[in-house]
């Protein structure tokens, strides 16, 4: 193990394997403890870790908040943008701002703590009963905009008559109480304790959830299933049964010459192109954690130990940072696949530059009118007398 110099204290390595800065990280402790019960090497954390832990971190939520920030503005601002997929995917920016304002901030305060949990027994059980939330919240909207858009596409006549703004305002509505209610048990799950983290056995205080009996061990693989699992093969039979209609819609209207019908099968390319991306990406950067948390719950506690302090750091906030970085891709998607949200941004971001210059161009041509009018009139004064 690497021992870098620094000023946080020599933390032991049974208490760094027993506990966590994240509501998954620690959810199976108790067999942990027992493993490593006589473990009494103390270490530091190397400055690598530091520094790689907070750039990356920084860099996403700079990036996410920026980013999804800009997709609100541009949907309530422009009433072109005000669409029913366009709100579902403002409840997806919603969802990623509270992702890193909430879960990324604390995550990292605690980090810097050296796990002490500074929030209070309250905030203990919030943060990962609103991490789970918006995780699943983001799942049921994802379902209910690729299942809008295959009902678009698929059957057009049937979508127009039944697909409505206020149908998908009741989607959005069912879709976060639907993910509130499965991520209740986690509030009972979590709670503040007290560690002893120093080799002066200094007792400080860390949020822990544990997951130890048997109904924890059930409700975790069931979550895993009802919102990973089956939404990855419905997602996986959705997108190709749209994408293969499009494909087969753009085909007869290639040799069509009609301008309208060509241009809207390109913005409905566009759209299930920058959808299907938005899902393929949230499940690449969102199973790295869920292989983490079921390692956690069902594996041998003993290959934890092996990892030792830095490989056990590094795995944690590798899969953590990738669920970050989920939150803060999403604009960039929109950004480089949808022309519409493209224009918008641009339009959102240059337009006040542009009123700025205007502004200052027609105040600093009035000023000069004003001066030539004063000149004009002080040389006929003068010529008059």
């Amino acid at each position: 193990m690497n021992n870098s110099k620094g000023n946080d204290p020599r933390i032991v390595l049974q208490s760094v394997l027993a506990t966590s800065t994240d509501s998954f990280e620690n959810m199976s402790t108790k067999t942990l403890n027992d493993t490593v019960s006589d473990i009494t090497v103390t270490i530091t954390t190397p400055m690598y870790l530091y520094a790689w832990i907070t750039l990356v971190n920084i860099l996403v939520f700079v990036v996410g908040t920026l980013g999804n920030s800009l997709v609100i503005a541009v949907v309530l601002k422009f009433r072109e943008m005000r669409t029913s997929t366009n709100f579902c995917l403002v409840n997806l920016s919603i969802s990623d701002l509270l992702v890193m304002a909430i879960c990324q901030s604390t995550a990292l305060i605690e980090f810097y703590a050296k796990d002490r949990w500074l929030f209070g027994n309250i905030l203990c059980q919030m943060i990962p009963f609103l991490e789970i939330l918006v995780t699943h919240a983001s799942i049921l909207i994802m379902l209910g905009i690729s299942y809008g858009r295959y009902f678009a596409v698929c059957y057009p006549l049937e979508s127009y008559s039944t697909c409505s703004r206020s149908r998908a305002f009741m989607m959005m509505a069912s879709a976060w109480i639907l993910a509130g209610i499965s991520a209740m048990p986690f509030i009972f799950m979590s709670h503040t304790e007290t560690a002893k983290f120093t080799n002066d056995n200094t007792e400080v205080t860390v949020c822990r959830t544990h997951i130890s009996e048997v109904w924890q061990r059930i409700f975790i693989v069931v979550s895993f299933v009802v919102f990973f699992v089956i939404p990855c093969f419905i997602l996986a039979f959705v997108y190709s049964r749209t994408i293969y209609t499009v494909i087969t819609e753009s085909k007869k209207i290639e040799n069509v010459t009609n301008v309208s019908k060509q241009n809207s099968m390109k913005s409905r390319q566009q759209l299930v192109v920058m959808l299907l991306m938005i899902v393929i990406l949230f499940f690449l950067l969102v199973l790295p954690m869920r292989i983490v948390i079921l390692w956690l719950v069902f594996g041998d506690p003993r290959t934890i130990v092996s990892l030792g302090f830095e490989g056990y750091y590094n795995i944690i906030w590798i899969a953590r940072v990738l669920q970050y970085t989920n939150s803060a891709v999403n604009p960039i998607i929109y950004n480089v696949f949808s022309i519409k949200f493209r224009k918008a941004f641009a339009k959102l971001l240059f337009s006040n530059k542009r009123q700025k210059r205007q502004l200052s161009l027609t105040s600093s041509g009035g000023r000069t009118a004003i001066r030539y009018s004063f000149v004009k009139t002080s040389i006929k004064e003068t010529e008059f007398h």
